[in-house]
């Protein structure tokens, strides 16, 4: 059991660690989210988000893996 609180805690950590570095490396190589001009106008702000959190889940659970 406490194995599976420190690998938790571990990821956690570096999900933490990862995203602030991830989401400006993403923005620059515009690794963004497309929005169809068919739905509502609010969401056109939303265009070139980052589409990320599988990356930094997956990095955050190799590493505690590791």
């Amino acid at each position: 059991m406490k194995e599976v609180i420190f690998a938790t805690v571990v990821s956690f950590i570096a999900v933490c660690a990862i995203c602030p570095k991830l989401i400006p490396y993403l923005k620059k190589i515009k690794f963004g989210q497309s929005i169809l001009e068919e739905g509502p106008r609010w969401h056109l702000s939303k265009a070139g988000t980052p589409t990320m959190g599988g990356i930094a889940i997956i990095a955050g659970v190799v590493i505690a893996l590791l």
